[in-house]
């Protein structure tokens, strides 16, 4: 009788377990998938043409029944010319007319020369249309040495993940966590001098953040002191711009350093959605052009994230 009870118990023990987690299951699927509908109804609304550049919408959604109320979503929209396009980084060190990605790597960065020009060579190599290797480059022969057959690919790159296939790139951004808040591949524009952050305006133009933070970021946000509103004072032309700054007109590469920024608004916008239930959120990125006020999605991530509830 005492080895049936006790295999009995064992039994319920091991069923209890088993609908614990099968019940646990059944919460994660319900909540996650509502956490994802809802970032998907902050995309939604985001992309609405009254909904303009710098606007930060948080909303509370109800559960049916009003059982738990900590459900709810939050987007953000930002020109994607806050980045430097990487492509034209790349292009501009092949053709020789301006070598500021060199100077991101080592200066900013701190890669050794070799390693930075090891690097930018492969750059170059996988976006020219040939095969001919550049000073410093690598071409099929190298990556079918490793198994790697058609790279490099011979044209742009579609992704700032695609950098991670070039040789020596992973060893160059090991000691950068944030490189890819430096870059982008869907800015059809230079870095946008009005809202780019203000270590990427200090890196394109040799001054110091602090100075770009008091010259350009406080003249731009205006009165209330936040980017994006009715009052901020941008700047309409990057020569005057830079001049504010105290960049000297004179300066061999004055010319250079202009035609790395914009002023202009941005027909690229990325959209940021984060929806949530009841501590399971959900984040959906959006890049998307507008065209003639057709919004086109350029790219798409979508990932799973842990969700806390705020602190009124």
């Amino acid at each position: 009788m005492f080895w049936v009870l006790t295999i009995l118990a064992i039994v319920l023990t091991a069923t209890s377990r088993i609908v614990k987690y099968d019940s646990d299951v059944i919460v994660h699927q319900v909540h996650g998938f509502r956490a994802k509908q809802l970032a998907e109804s902050g995309a939604n609304l985001a992309v609405h043409p009254e909904v303009e550049n710098g606007d930060i919408v948080v909303v509370g959604v109800s559960q049916r029944g009003g059982v738990d109320p900590d459900e709810g979503y939050e987007f953000s929209i930002q020109p994607e010319d806050i980045r430097f396009n990487i492509n034209r980084l790349i292009s501009n060190m092949e053709t020789g007319t301006d070598l500021f990605l060199r100077e991101i790597l080592v200066e900013e960065w701190g890669v050794n020369s070799q390693l930075a020009d090891s690097a930018i060579g492969a750059l170059r190599d996988w976006i020219d249309q040939n095969d001919e290797i550049n000073l410093n480059g690598a071409e099929s022969e190298y990556y079918s040495a490793l198994g790697r057959v058609n790279q490099p690919y011979n044209r742009v790159f579609y992704s700032l993940d695609e950098m991670t296939l070039v040789r020596d790139w992973n060893e160059v951004v090991a000691e950068v966590p944030n490189w890819r808040n430096w870059f982008t591949v869907l800015s059809p524009n230079g870095l946008n001098i009005n809202y780019a952050e203000p270590f990427l305006i200090a890196a394109a133009t040799d001054a110091e953040e602090t100075t770009v933070d008091e010259v350009i970021r406080q003249q731009v946000v205006g009165e209330d002191g936040a980017l994006n509103t009715e009052d901020d004072v941008i700047f309409e032309d990057v020569e005057q711009a830079l001049q504010e700054l105290g960049v000297n007109t004179a300066r061999i590469d004055f010319p250079e350093i202009v035609a790395r920024f914009s002023a202009g608004e941005s027909s690229v916008q990325r959209i940021e959605s984060t929806g949530w239930s009841s501590g399971f959120g959900h984040r959906l990125t959006l890049v998307v052009q507008d065209q003639n006020g057709q919004p086109i999605v350029l790219e798409r991530t979508e990932e799973v994230i842990p969700w806390q509830a705020k602190e009124n």
